[in-house]
């Protein structure tokens, strides 16, 4: 196991800071806990695949620990990427994913009456669940 540090800055970036964002390699599959704004861009400058991330966690849900998603999805999708992708967060993930995530997640992470797009016939789906305090 290999825990590569993306960025250990908070709130906002600074000029040898990215905001907060870890990854954990794991033979076979890489898991992601919080994915801020210019993850994607570290994940090109480190030895992480992320077309290999299965899993991201977000610990709660300030912008600095997610508004990474956006682009990391849509690069996901550009490279082909086949395997699902799930996506864990705290008590209103869903809400904040259909109210403030923007139109790119549509296809991949369907919002209520959304569902999965009729005219997708490959790729891969997102996968999300919300984690509630006090449940296993």
């Amino acid at each position: 196991m290999k825990i590569v540090f993306l960025g250990t800055g908070g709130t906002y970036p600074s000029k040898l800071r990215n905001v907060t964002s870890i990854a954990v390699q794991m033979p076979g599959e890489v898991l992601m806990f919080d994915c801020g704004e210019g993850t994607q861009r570290q994940l090109m400058r480190s030895s992480v695949s992320f077309m290999k991330i299965k899993k991201i966690f977000i610990s709660h849900l300030h912008a600095d620990h997610f508004l990474g998603l956006a682009g990391l999805i849509q690069s996901m999708s550009l490279n082909g990427r086949e395997d699902d992708l799930r996506i864990f967060g705290p008590d209103g993930t869903a809400e904040t994913r259909c109210n403030a995530w923007p139109r790119v997640f549509r296809e991949r992470l369907p919002c209520g009456s959304d569902g999965p797009s009729p005219s997708r016939t490959s790729g891969f789906r997102g996968l999300l669940g919300e984690v509630r305090l006090g449940r296993s």
